[in-house]
Parts: structure tokens; sequence; C-alpha cells
């Protein structure tokens, strides 16, 4: 990246290019594939780290929140001008640090890291009020737009919730399996089912967990499949073109030093987890984002050169046809790495 930066997002923009933005900084860049390079676009209106990006229905990018000098401040990045512009303010002070979810009807849900949901409305430009989380337990939360329209917030493993738009409730579903609460990683590989691994946990030992468990829309419960084939948290978790879900670096132990280059690939025919290559420079706190190639750009806001993940037979990411009329990728990031990693950008 043209520099070093930490707490940023990175979106995939429908030209295929990615949108890296924010980190302690005001600035944003645009990496292109075509070329393998970054360029600097337009400024953000403030400094921000932590925050949240999500790309709307009309190809703008919905950044909003986290630690900023404007913490209830959102704004919209344009990329046929590139430049970014104000738009309506949050209700609570940082919520962007939570997660941020496109809906099927094409607003945006924000549960924010108070336990208080907000809607953003893009053809009004404005936020509103929704319902109260059921269970707060702090920490920062990742989420899923499910098949049928709910969406799936994951928060400390101990009170996942749906959020039912039509009412605009929360409720209460399964609890996770063989997850610790701390530095988990999520992904939508097919099926409509949600994949969650490892973690950490101050309840030890064991600290860190391999484990893998699945949730399902349909029962509302969450299944244990194969574990990793090495305990890790702070990972990120990319659902590949054919499927199948790259699970990439992390800590793999307790002190600083423990960050791992190693990756694996979750088959979720098979419900196993096999070694792929290892990364090229050992990460953590990075983003992993599926390109339209089905080839997956990683970078930990270090100034040292990002990496491409070539999947023995890339598979160009799937697209899908979303209710109000526009094609998007299924790759798209939906959430603060994700990009948690996140759940895909």
């Amino acid at each position: 990246m043209t520099i070093a930066r930490s707490g940023y997002t990175a979106t995939l923009l429908p030209s295929g290019k990615v949108l890296i933005a924010g980190g302690n900084a005001a600035t944003a860049e645009l990496y292109d594939p075509a070329t393998g390079t970054f360029t600097r676009t337009g400024d953000m209106t403030t400094p921000r780290s932590n925050h949240s990006a999500t790309l709307l229905p009309d190809g703008k990018v919905l950044i909003a929140g986290g630690s900023s000098l404007l913490p209830s401040s959102a704004e919209l990045y344009d990329p046929s001008t590139g430049t970014f512009s104000s738009t309506g303010d949050m209700l609570q002070a940082g919520a962007g640090a939570g997660a941020a979810i496109l809906l099927a009807n094409g607003t945006v849900l924000i549960a924010d890291d108070a336990g208080i949901g907000e809607i953003y409305d893009p053809v009004a430009g404005t936020f509103s009020a929704t319902g109260y989380e059921l269970a707060y337990l702090g920490g920062r939360q990742q989420g899923a737009l499910l098949a049928d329209g709910r969406a799936l917030l994951l928060l400390c493993c101990r009170a996942q919730q749906l959020y039912d738009s039509a009412s605009g409730t929360f409720s209460l579903t399964g609890i996770m399996t063989g997850i610790y609460e701390d530095g988990f990683a999520s992904a939508l590989p097919p099926a409509g089912k949600v994949l969650v691994t490892g973690g950490y946990s101050e309840e030890g030992p064991p600290w860190l967990s391999a484990g893998a468990c699945l949730y399902d829309s349909a029962t509302g419960t969450f299944a244990a499949t194969g574990n990793m084939e090495t305990p890790r948290y702070y990972h990120t978790a990319t659902t590949l073109g054919d499927g199948t879900v790259l699970i990439a670096g992390g800590y793999v132990g307790l002190t600083s030093a423990s960050v791992t280059a190693s990756a694996e690939i979750y088959d979720p025919a098979a419900g196993t987890f096999a070694p792929t290559g290892d990364m090229t420079r050992v990460r953590v706190n990075h983003t992993a984002t599926l390109l339209l190639d089905g080839t997956v750009l990683i970078a930990d806001g270090s100034t040292t050169p990002a990496e491409i993940y070539h999947p023995v037979q890339p598979v160009p990411a799937p697209v899908f046809v979303l209710p109000w009329g526009r094609c998007a990728r299924a790759g798209r990031h939906l959430g603060p790495r994700d990009g948690t990693g996140n759940i895909g950008q």
C-alpha cells in the first residue's frame, strides 16, 4: 500500500478494483488487479479506523463510524468520481465498529458496539433506529445476510442473534460450538450455511481453538464440522469461487511473535480442512479480498507488499441478482474484516 494502515477496510468495487480506506488516516487508495498496483484516490472527510465499509446497490460505498474525529459521522465513496462526501450522521457515535450488513431491501443494518441497531437508507441518506439486540456481551461483531433475508449477528459466541428487517426486531438463535469468543472468523460457503472458525479465550487452557462450526438458518442451530489443521485467531476466512473457504494467517500462540504465514482450505462437501500454500510472510489483522478472477488479495496494512493467493483452479466469483435488480459478486465484503477477515468483502 502507499502508506501503513491499521484498522482499515478493503471493499471490492463493481469495476474489480479494491477500495482501501482509512486506518488511522483520512487517505484512501485503490488496488488495480490489472496492474497489481495501489494508487491514491480521494481522501475521506475525516480520519477513521475500525469503521465499517459497505458496498451499496448503486455502486457507492458507505463508510460509517469507527474511531474518528467525528465518531458519529458517515460518508459515501463514489467510484465514478473517486471522491468521498458526507451523508447523514449515525445515532450512536462510533457505531460503525459493529457489524454492517447490506439487507435485501437495499438498506444497511449497523448493529453497533453499544447493543443498538440502526438502519441506513441510501435513498434518503439518513440513519434511523431499529430494535435493540436482545443480548450484548461487548466486543466486535460479525454478520452475514442469510438466504431468507434475515441477518445473522455473531458476537462473543454465547448470544447469536437474527435481525428481521420486516419486523425490525432481533431474536436469539443457536449457540456456537467449538468457537472461542475473541478473534474468530466467519465466511459464507454455499448451501446457505455460515462457517465460523477458531478464536481465543481468556478462560483456557486451551487458549486457542481449532474448532469450526456451521450455522444452518433452516434449523437455527450451529453444528460442529471438521477442525482446522492449526488453532488460530485473528485470521481471515474467505469463500472462494468454487465454494471452498481459504483460512489464512493469524496468531497461533499467546505471544505477539506467534503470527503465522500458514493457510488452509475448508471443503464444505467433505467438511474437512487441508493445508494449502503458505503466505509469503506472516500476517495478522490483515484483509483477504476475493477478486473477480477468483484470486485473493491479501494485505496487512503495512508497507510490505501485498500478495495474491492463486487457487489450484481459480473460479471467478459467482454472480447473483439482488432483489432490487442489480448484479453483485458473492465475494463482496459486508463488514469491517472482514473483512472479516470478516464475512467476505
